[in-house]
């Protein structure tokens, strides 16, 4: 079957959906060359930067995940429109009583969990009591993540190991990760199918969520390598807003009336099946509609306004949605990696990439030759940076670019002052750039005063009468902590 080969020994790599930022735990000499220019790279190499940059792709056109993007964006102009309306901003925000910051607080978590209900349900897997019959059976359960105040409606699936049955939940990640690691592993072995490759990922694990697609296409379709199979089902199932319940539809589909597997025009045939089913014309059409609506909002922006920027990704979004809609093998391309890549990246750009083994000492780069998406990426990496750190910290802590992406004169300025302090010239530091955005410019570090200490205290018990004292005391005891 060949020799199967573990990116393990390159590490690891990551996605952040929220700053569209990818990590790769490699050296940067795997990947560029002296004139920093991508590499011919071994399929290792290769299949992990692909895995990664699907995840973008994933981002950026399916309903599920175009969802969350937005609301996130929408949650930094609630942001700016906090920090406008405050005089004075203490830091770390989790210890400040203003109503106002507490509300931004619980909207920084509230989204953090939205995102963990779609991408990172890491919990011990339920073995269930069923006979080994009911394996691959879909059920409908509940889910209470962390740090949740409600339960989440989930499509669970029966997996076997051995002989148990784990309850699996069909969290979207789970088709965005089987979708990514079918096409690393194809790229890896050279399209050669081992079954060792499942050893990496067994159902008990946590990360069962990037196989478990692939599990289910291994026992229906044992004659065939399911990586295209894998790539071409989860693709589907991303074309939804719930992802878990279309792969319930889709395999009912296929069990009923199994589609002819020998050949690529049959994978092609198979994929042009699935998009036809309801509801995933329905749901993309859904997401268009509501990206038109919103780029016609950020087009009265001005060309130095953030909104601006954002508007490129609404348009990247846009063309991807669009692709998915008319041209169901847009995924289906030449073997060769780099030049998959480069397809894709001509069409719907590339988010930046940290490329080092210590993130301290990460390389900040662009895949695509493309200055001012890059700068929309850079501003959505700093725009997180500050929001994070301003609920976490007692300052904003350094440029995330600085030294090596670093384009402003100010120099190590940075390292040592807020971002809103004087500067000779701010027009190419992302970071100020991204404060202004929030308003955070106008903030300074001071701390309140007993007196304000006090008066949010009263705030945030409701306004109580004849009970001014309590608050008072408990200023005096908070600052005498600080």
């Amino acid at each position: 079957m060949g020799d199967i080969y573990k990116s393990e020994e390159y590490g690891g790599g990551g996605f952040n959906p929220r700053q569209l930022f990818i990590h790769l735990s490699l050296l940067p000499q795997d990947v560029f060359d002296i004139n920093n220019q991508l590499r011919p790279a071994t399929n290792i190499v290769w299949g992990l930067i692909l895995h990664e940059y699907f995840h973008y792709l994933q981002t950026i056109s399916s309903p599920v995940f175009i969802t969350v993007f937005n609301n996130w964006f929408g949650y930094q102009t609630d942001v700016a429109k906090i920090f406008s309306g405050t005089t004075k901003t203490s830091f770390p925000l989790a210890n400040n009583k203003a109503p106002e910051i507490q509300c931004y607080i619980q909207g920084f978590q509230t989204l953090s969990d939205e995102i963990q209900a779609v991408y990172d349900i890491y919990t011990p897997l339920q073995k269930s009591k069923l006979p080994m019959t009911s394996a691959w059976e879909f059920f409908d359960k509940s889910i209470t993540l962390a740090n949740y105040s409600r339960t989440v409606p989930m499509k669970y699936m029966l997996v076997p190991e051995g002989n148990q049955l784990f309850e699996v939940p069909l969290i979207p990640s789970a088709f965005a990760e089987g979708m990514s690691t079918s096409i690393q592993w194809y790229i890896e072995t050279d399209g050669k199918w081992s079954d060792s490759l499942l050893d990496s990922y067994p159902v008990a694990a946590p990360k069962i969520f990037y196989s478990v697609v692939t599990r289910w296409v291994i026992h229906h379709f044992r004659e065939t390598p399911p990586f295209w199979i894998v790539a071409s089902i989860c693709d589907a199932c991303l074309c939804t807003y719930d992802p878990g319940h279309m792969f319930s539809i889709i395999a009912d589909d296929l069990i009923k009336a199994p589609p002819s597997l020998r050949n690529t025009e049959d994978i092609l045939l198979l994929r042009s099946r699935l998009q036809n089913l309801y509801p995933i014309r329905a749901d993309l059409i859904k997401t268009l509609t509501r990206l038109n609506d919103l780029d016609g909002q950020l087009s009265l922006a001005g060309p130095r306004e953030a909104a601006a920027d954002m508007r490129k990704v609404i348009i990247r979004m846009k063309s991807a949605v669009t692709a998915r809609l008319f041209d169901h093998n847009y995924f289906i391309h030449p073997a060769n990696p780099k030049d998959m890549l480069s397809h894709f990246v001509s069409i719907f750009g590339a988010p930046l990439t940290g490329i080092g083994q210590v993130n301290a000492e990460d390389q900040i780069y662009s895949l695509a030759d493309d200055k001012e998406f890059e700068r929309t990426t850079m501003l959505l990496k700093a725009i997180f940076h500050i929001m994070e750190d301003s609920i976490k910290n007692d300052r904003i802590s350094p440029c995330p670019f600085y030294p090596n992406q670093c384009k402003s004169t100010q120099g190590k300025y940075c390292l040592s002052n807020p971002l809103w302090a004087p500067i000779s010239n701010s027009a190419g530091c992302v970071m100020a750039y991204a404060a202004f955005t929030l308003c955070a410019h106008k903030k300074g570090l001071s701390p309140f005063t007993l007196q304000e200490t006090a008066y949010f205290n009263w705030l945030s018990r409701c306004n109580p009468t004849g009970d001014d004292w309590t608050d008072w005391f408990h200023a005096e005891q908070e600052l005498s902590e600080e």
